[in-house]
C-alpha cells in the first residue's frame, strides 16, 4: 500500500500512523479531493474516536448548522448554532463538541449559547445530551462545571476516559 498513501507519524497519538491517500492512491480509488496534513487533522481523530465511542452511529453528521426559532420578547428571531457532530443513540439526540485547542473563554461562549437555546432545543430534540470531549482533566471538570451552572445535561470526555471505556 506504500505506493498509494501518504504516512506521517503522529505525535499526539504516541507516535501512530496515520495514513492518507497520496496522488496514485486518489486516482485509483477515484478521489478527487486531496487532502493535506493540517492541524485540523487530530480534531477529526477525536471526532473518529467518538463515533466508535458511541457505537459508529448511523446517523453521524459532521459539522451541522442548526438553526433554532426563538421568541425574543416581542418577535421570532432565528438562532444558529454549528455543532461537530449531531446523532441519535437510543431515541436520544447527542450534540458533540471537540475541544482540543479552543480557548476556555470560547468554550464559555458555546455553552452559554446552547444554555440559551435550551427551550428550542428541548421543542426540536427533546432534551439533547451536549458532549464535549476535551484532551485534559483540567479542562474536563472546568467544562462539566459551566454545563452543571447552566443546567445542561451534558457528558464531558478526556481521551484517557476513551481508551479506559475500551479496555
Amino acid at each position: 500500500m506504500a505506493e498509494f498513501v501518504h504516512m506521517k507519524r503522529h505525535f499526539e497519538r504516541e507516535g501512530e500512523a496515520v495514513y492518507y491517500l497520496n496522488q496514485k492512491g486518489r486516482e485509483i480509488t477515484g478521489c478527487e479531493k486531496e487532502y493535506k496534513w493540517t492541524e485540523q487533522v487530530e480534531h477529526h481523530l477525536m471526532r473518529n474516536d467518538l463515533y466508535i465511542h458511541f457505537g459508529c452511529p448511523k446517523d453521524w453528521n459532521p459539522e451541522q448548522k442548526i438553526k433554532f426559532q426563538v421568541r425574543d420578547q416581542l418577535r421570532l428571531t432565528e438562532k444558529i448554532i454549528t455543532t461537530d457532530v449531531v446523532f441519535t443513540k437510543d431515541g436520544k439526540y447527542y450534540l458533540v463538541e471537540v475541544d482540543r485547542t479552543q480557548s476556555m473563554a470560547e468554550n464559555k461562549k458555546k455553552i452559554r449559547q446552547y444554555a440559551e437555546l435550551q427551550n428550542a432545543m428541548k421543542q426540536k430534540f427533546g432534551t439533547p445530551v451536549i458532549v464535549f470531549y476535551t484532551v485534559s482533566n483540567l479542562r474536563k471538570e472546568r467544562l462539566k462545571q459551566w454545563c452543571h451552572e447552566y443546567g445542561l445535561n451534558c457528558i464531558v470526555l478526556t481521551k484517557q476516559d476513551i481508551i479506559l471505556s475500551a479496555q
